[in-house]
């Protein structure tokens, strides 16, 4: 590849890789706080309705269905109709039923890690140590 061409490919994938990078922290939160609402170990019991799965996590419908929106759209849930499911890795790592349990992870990062990096901008900037805020 010329160094006109690299160029070329650089400035084509340069925003949008910095665009990705950009919504890691949105999609780690919905994340979390599908996790947090119990909305994988809902759908475990199979597929549910938007007014279902806000009867069992107790959040309004029309919060839920954003995060639920969310997660569909990163392949953690799929939505047919107006039924959703725990995808083939919610299924297998947050439903509670999988070979693998992740959810504690997620509570970890979301609870402890997840705060403590908010405080990085400062701790470079001051070079002190890292801190919940």
């Amino acid at each position: 590849m010329s160094a006109s061409e690299r160029m070329a490919t650089d400035q084509q994938s340069g925003p949008e890789t910095i665009r990705e990078l950009t919504r890691g922290f949105m999609i780690s939160k919905h994340l979390f706080v599908a996790n947090e609402i119990g909305l994988f170990t809902a759908l475990a019991e199979g597929p549910a309705t938007l007014e279902q799965l806000a009867g069992i996590t107790g959040v309004p419908a029309r919060t839920l269905r954003i995060v639920a929106d969310a997660l569909v759209a990163l392949a953690l849930l799929d939505r047919d109709e107006n039924r959703y499911r725990n995808g083939v890795a919610a299924d297998a790592c947050l439903s509670g039923r999988g070979p693998m349990n992740m959810g504690p992870l997620l509570r970890f990062a979301n609870a402890i890690s997840y705060p403590l990096w908010l405080g990085l901008e400062q701790a470079v900037r001051t070079s002190s140590p890292l801190a919940a805020s």
